[in-house]
């Protein structure tokens, strides 16, 4: 079990983890009145753990709202993830989670367009290779060069992509 030096905290095996490639997202349950100069530091500890173990941190909200003075979780004007704080302003928590879940979800739908996008872009030069490929192979065996259209995709972007490859758009 690994013991945080900042904190004294055990966290179990997560430095054990491999987290490459993978989205996390941090919370923390503080007191900004009792400890305003450290408030929800945790959420630093395992921000730094899980993106030391190779994670893509998603989720900084805003600090704008909160009364604090200080935490290492805030870097300028965001905090790592969503800090909560049950004894100072309980009567906030339950929006600012539902807040937060639906920009996690937006965040990752942003991610997974972006993942179609590049996959469609990928399709498309490779079937460019393709065809280049085999025109090569016809004029060597005919032993004469063909014209070719100097561009490398269709005009457009990922939409010409689309409806040139074929690509999924589910």
């Amino acid at each position: 079990s690994h013991l945080s030096p900042r904190s004294g905290r055990r966290y179990g095996d997560l430095k054990e983890l491999d987290l490459k490639g993978k989205k996390v997202a941090v919370f923390a349950v503080g007191d900004q009145g009792g400890y305003a100069d450290n408030f929800c530091d945790a959420m630093d500890e395992l921000h730094s753990c899980f993106t030391g173990q190779g994670a893509e941190p998603i989720g900084m909200v805003s600090a704008e709202g909160y009364e604090h003075e200080e935490s290492k979780s805030q870097r300028d004007d965001k905090f790592l993830g969503m800090p909560f704080d049950e004894d100072n302003q309980a009567d906030l928590s339950e929006e600012r989670a539902k807040t937060w879940i639906a920009q996690l979800k937006a965040e990752l739908e942003r991610e997974r367009q972006e993942v179609r996008r590049l996959k469609c872009e990928v399709r498309g030069h490779v079937m460019l290779r393709e065809q280049t490929e085999r025109a090569d192979a016809l004029e060597a065996a005919l032993g004469i060069g063909f014209v070719r259209h100097a561009s490398k995709k269709p005009a457009g972007g990922a939409a010409a992509l689309v409806d040139r490859f074929g690509c999924a758009t589910d």
